[in-house]
């Protein structure tokens, strides 16, 4: 991947950056796994990372929708149709009654730091502050991460279909209005809890981290967001049965980063061997020429641009665990495809790895396109 245009560049989290996007916590993951391989970023991230962690906050109740989520898009507006549900965790004594709608509601202000009303957003944040933390080793982020978790739980195994599986109760909703529940938000809390379980020390530990866990894994394998071709579907629709919606990239990846986490936390194999079988069976689905391709393309808004971003990253982490040379094949055949198709004359990043860019590249596509980057050179 030599080449003499410049690599992407690094940026903080500014007025702007922070007032405009949702996708700063994949930033804050992606260069600090990039600063783990490489040193010579190691001082302009390190004042990435303190710089957003000073400034996001103070943006967050401005991120809105107007970055357009993927469950957005007319294929998936089915998702959040009409739902009846309870009334949010915090009594805030809102209307809960939502409404087909080209887009899904606008975010209103978060409850503080790091939270805000959808807990999908939530775990990203707190699986940022993972990152940042095994780079820099800094207590705050870590005790960052415990705080959204903690946010996260209040309302763990509260939804419709949360006892539909006992005796392993579990499961999230993906919004404070209980809207819908989705595998992102759930993969999510199973993979901030089983990595929190590596590292949070204290005796006793503010939650037992590895316990639940467990729990929400059994949740999740009962509930059939997991299909029969070993594929996770994108969430449960209102009877508590799997929605058959799109297979998105994102779902695959962080499924296989949390079992990745939980093997560790346990010394069990076989949560490497159910994400093996993921990856593979992912691989198969959305990359069958070998490179990621995501069901979205060419038009995937500012989420959907950094689906197979989330991908590689899990599959990397599930390589370092179960190094298959299949898996370093494809990483790096990614990576290569990336910057030979997938970047433009300016050395930016764009939403197709196969190329041609097509669309401008934007943040989304940048970060997506750093993931693969990263995933490619660490393997």
């Amino acid at each position: 991947m030599s080449s003499n245009v410049p690599p992407p560049q690094l940026s903080g989290c500014d007025a702007e950056s922070c007032r405009l996007t949702s996708y700063v916590p994949d930033r804050i993951t992606i260069i600090s796994n990039l600063a783990l391989i490489d040193n010579n970023v190691l001082p302009a991230v390190e004042d990435v990372l303190s710089n957003t962690y000073a400034q996001a906050p103070g943006y967050n109740a401005l991120i809105n929708t107007e970055t357009t989520k993927v469950m957005g898009m007319p294929s998936q507006q089915w998702m959040i149709a009409t739902v009846n549900m309870t009334d949010t965790p915090d009594n805030n004594n809102e209307d809960t009654t939502v409404t087909t709608i080209p887009q899904p509601p606008s975010r209103r202000a978060p409850r503080g730091g790091f939270l805000n009303d959808f807990y999908d957003d939530e775990g990203w944040w707190a699986l940022a502050w993972i990152a940042a933390y095994d780079l820099t080793l800094n207590p705050s982020y870590l005790s960052t991460a415990q705080r959204i978790f903690a946010d996260m739980h209040s309302v763990f195994g509260t939804t419709n279909c949360s006892s539909n599986t006992a005796p392993a109760v579990g499961g999230l909703p993906w919004d404070r209005k209980r809207t819908y529940i989705n595998a992102i938000t759930n993969s999510l809390y199973l993979s901030v809890a089983a990595h929190l379980a590596e590292r949070v020390t204290d005796v006793p530990p503010l939650y037992d981290y590895l316990s639940l866990a467990k729990q929400q894994w059994q949740w999740f394998l009962a509930s059939g967001l997991l299909n029969g071709e070993n594929l996770i579907n994108d969430g449960l629709n209102p009877a508590c049965g799997n929605n058959a919606g799109t297979i998105w990239s994102y779902n695959q990846g962080v499924l296989l980063g949390a079992l990745t986490a939980l093997s560790r936390a346990t010394g069990d194999a076989s949560y490497l061997a159910t994400a093996s079988r993921i990856a593979d069976a992912a691989i198969g689905a959305l990359a069958p020429d070998g490179v990621l391709v995501e069901a979205c393309e060419p038009d995937c808004g500012s989420d959907g641009a950094q689906f197979k971003g989330v991908f590689v990253r899990g599959l990397a982490e599930l390589w370092r665990a179960r190094p298959e040379e299949r898996w370093r094949r494809f990483l790096k055949g990614n990576a290569e495809s990336v910057w030979v198709n997938g970047r433009d004359e300016r050395g930016e990043l764009g939403l197709r790895w196969t190329g041609p860019v097509g669309r401008p590249a934007d943040a989304g596509t940048q970060s997506s396109g750093l993931d693969a980057l990263v995933a490619g050179l660490g393997v």
